[in-house]
Formats: structure tokens, sequence, C-alpha cells
């Protein structure tokens, strides 16, 4: 139960790092930002409660997660329409896809070899490195074009500025 739940604070995570909030913040939007923040933590504590009489555990994690994705999916919203377009044009699907698939592959395989060295009785310090670093290895590799040209396009505009 506990991996689970660490699990989904993990999503929870990479969901927050996406932070589109900035988009209200840069249109002035500071004060509908915190009423939705406030209206956001009070329903993430109300299915936190509901969540854990209904699954235990593992309910807040889930509630939280599932609070996240409805918090980030309204500030998309929003800031599609602070820029006047579809949220939909904001990501390349298809890179995305890719991506996605790329990180659900690897994370199937890093999770075999997981069970396979827990099986053997590894300490978990072990597990983790030697599960963690091929991971990001390959992740990295197969990435490796996109994130130099990311670079790049960075230094080019710092350039500019």
């Amino acid at each position: 139960t506990g991996l689970v739940v660490f699990r989904l604070y993990l999503i929870v995570d990479i969901i927050k790092f996406a932070n589109v909030s900035v988009l209200l913040s840069m249109a002035g939007k500071t004060k509908a930002l915190m009423y939705w923040a406030g209206l956001m933590l009070a329903v993430n504590t109300v299915l936190n409660i509901v969540g854990y009489w209904l699954l235990g555990i593992i309910g807040p994690a889930v509630a939280t997660a599932m609070v996240s994705v409805l918090n980030t999916v309204y500030l998309l919203w929003r800031g599609a329409n602070i820029l006047q377009c579809k949220s939909k044009n904001f990501f390349d699907w298809k890179h995305l896809a890719v991506f996605a698939a790329e990180v659900l592959v690897c994370g199937l395989l890093t999770e075999m070899l997981r069970q396979l060295l827990v099986g053997f009785g590894m300490a978990a310090l072990w597990v983790i490195v030697l599960c963690g670093a091929p991971f990001c290895g390959v992740m990295l590799l197969l990435n490796w074009k996109e994130i130099r040209q990311s670079f790049s396009r960075i230094n080019y505009l710092e350039e500019e500025g």
C-alpha cells in the first residue's frame, strides 16, 4: 500500500511541475487564482476524508491526484482563454504520446527489474539505484536530441534578450 501511495504522490508532483498557474499570474489574475486555490484546498480536504473512509490509507492519495488533475485542466482552460486560443493547441500531442509510450515501456521494464531484485532479497537502496539509474539513462538517451534542441533555443533566446 505504501508503494501505491508513493506512486500516486509522484504523479501529483509531476502534474504540479507543469505549473500552468503562471499564465493567470502573468495576466494579473492573482485574486482569481487565490480563490481557486482555496476552493481546491477545500475540495481536496473533503475528498481526502471521504477517500480515507472509502479506500483506507490509499484514499487521500487518490483524492489528491484527482484534485491535481482537475486543477491543471481548469488552469489550462483559463490560460487558453487568456491567450485566446484553444487549450488543445498547447501541446504537440504526437510528441506527448510518444513520450508517454516511452515512459510506459521503460516503467514496465523497470518494474520487472525491481521485482526481480526484490525477489533476490536486495536492499531497498540498491534496488532504487539499480532501477532508477537505467530508467533515467534510457529516457535521457531516447530524448537527447530534443533536450539539446531545447537548450539551444533557450540559449538563443538569452542571447537575443
